[in-house]
């Protein structure tokens, strides 16, 4: 009896690891939009990645598995989140003004804001982008503010995209900022993935722009490739025989939606003619006559 009920138990210990397995494996969407509260979840956000085709998950940060190496890239909205979220280890977007200590973006100053009587602009390679469309949140006399990591308190290897506009030259910092892959934060860690900061957090006023920015934004974060050569290179395979012929097969790969968080290396084989046979063909090598 001792003997059934432990074999028993290694079969159920067995089903339920190859069912987590292929939970985990069947979670492959493009995105891991990581959240603390269910209201916070922003549905403009959601449309955004819609528009650009990428599915999403939505993990709550009880719930967070223990890779995300399926995701092309993390999104991390803009709340206190309790559990140890790392924004060092895959490719992120960061839509969050609380941790700029923690992921190395700034010093210990952490991140800045900015608010106006007139919505917001910022500038991008000298063009100045009007990003909110109103300066106050409806029926409330607050000015709507964005994020930006300071001059004087940002990472190094964080590379500025857009700063504030104040009606001056004045270098405020990066409203929006990006680091490559390989690249290390003042928290002394070498992240692991593209990274993306972006500011501008209060998405029902975004115009136009705004949202544009945001996908630009995404693009640095989830591209794979921006043409064919950033794709591994391609192989030869063993000579066969076709039609009495020796053939090969060549393994190629091609940049697919180059440029986008879309973008993947799609394998493609082609079958070569490598020698006519005369005679007829035997192991992938053309026969002597006889």
């Amino acid at each position: 009896k001792m003997v059934r009920k432990t074999k028993r138990v290694l079969i159920i210990c067995i089903i339920l690891f190859l069912s987590v397995l292929l939970i985990e494996l069947a979670a492959a969407a493009d995105v891991a939009y990581i959240y603390k509260s269910k209201p916070k979840i922003d549905d403009n956000i959601l449309n955004v990645f819609s528009e650009m085709n990428l599915t999403v998950d939505l993990i709550n940060e009880k719930n967070l598995p223990k890779s995300f190496s399926n995701y092309k890239f993390l999104f991390i909205g803009d709340e206190r989140f309790r559990n140890k979220i790392s924004a060092n280890d895959y490719p992120s977007v960061i839509f969050n003004s609380y941790f700029g200590e923690e992921w190395g973006l700034t010093d210990h100053d952490g991140i800045s804001n900015l608010a106006s009587t007139s919505p917001l602009q910022v500038i991008k390679n000298d063009n100045i982008i009007q990003v909110y469309t109103k300066a106050k949140f409806n029926n409330n006399p607050i000015s709507i503010p964005y994020y930006y990591l300071g001059s004087d308190d940002k990472a190094s290897g964080m590379q500025k995209i857009a700063t504030p506009y104040m009606g001056d030259n004045y270098d405020f910092g990066d409203v929006i900022s990006y680091a490559n892959a390989g690249t290390k934060l003042d928290n002394g860690k070498t992240i692991k993935g593209n990274i993306c900061f972006y500011g501008i957090l209060n998405t029902d006023y975004w115009t136009p722009k705004a949202k544009q920015l945001f996908k630009d934004c995404v693009n640095i974060v989830g591209t794979t490739c921006f043409e064919d050569s950033d794709c591994p290179a391609g192989t030869t395979g063993e000579k066969y025989c076709k039609n009495n012929n020796t053939y090969q097969n060549i393994l190629n790969f091609q940049c697919n939606n180059p440029g986008t968080a879309k973008s993947e290396c799609i394998q493609k084989t082609t079958s070569q003619l490598i020698e006519e046979c005369k005679y007829g063909c035997k192991d992938g090598e053309c026969l002597p006559q006889c």
